[in-house]
């Protein structure tokens, strides 16, 4: 959830029937907006591999999102990912754009065997955007991922792994934020060698 006042907040998450119906998980992007009054449901695109339209519910694909971050009533971005893809363990990550009349999708770098996925956004100005989630390989190895938007177009940025050597990593980020002064805050989890479970991992970096 992002709030740009107390008359204009955003909302976003996931709807679905939980699978009911054989062949048909049919998960959809959920975004809701506040108007100080009440809130309500906004339409918003889905992804079916390569195709983008109106989420028909009836497909076997998962679509959510899973972070929002708003600059003014008339820009404002969502991080999410299709899931399912052909029927198969594969992610297509992508952001949702809204330009003050509708969402629009935009798809971003996707890297690995199985895909990425986006797990949190925050926007530093409108040309200065970061979205966090993790990238699977075919082997299993779980890898973070970075991108940034720089008013143009979306690329992959470097992010460190801090996790197993000897074994498959598991590392990967779960939100990001920024207080401000171009400074990214990322936050996750990684597989530390020689410990059995996951430890907390964060990420700083300057804008750019």
């Amino acid at each position: 959830m992002d709030e740009l006042s107390a008359t204009d907040a955003w909302a976003v998450g996931a709807s679905g029937d939980g699978g009911a119906g054989q062949g048909n998980i049919d998960d959809r992007p959920l975004i809701e907006h506040w108007n100080g009054t009440a809130w309500s449901v906004v339409p918003a695109p889905c992804l079916a591999g390569t195709a983008v339209s109106a989420c028909s519910g009836n497909s076997i694909n998962l679509n959510e999102l899973t972070g929002v971050t708003a600059l003014s009533g008339n820009n404002a971005w969502a991080s999410g990912s299709e899931g399912n893809v052909n029927d198969m363990n594969f992610h297509i990550p992508h952001v949702l754009h809204w330009n003050g009349t509708a969402w629009s999708l935009v798809k971003t770098p996707n890297r690995g065997g199985e895909g990425s996925l986006l797990n949190g956004i925050t926007a530093l100005g409108a040309d200065d955007i970061w979205a966090v989630g993790q990238t699977q390989s075919l082997n299993g190895a779980i890898k973070p991922l970075t991108e940034q938007f720089n008013g143009s177009t979306w690329s992959l940025v470097a992010s460190p792994a801090t996790g197993s050597t000897s074994c498959l990593p598991d590392d990967s980020l779960a939100g990001v934020a920024s207080p401000g002064g171009g400074l990214v805050l990322a936050a996750g989890a990684p597989d530390i060698p020689g410990q059995c479970c996951l430890r907390t991992l964060g990420l700083k970096t300057t804008s750019g």
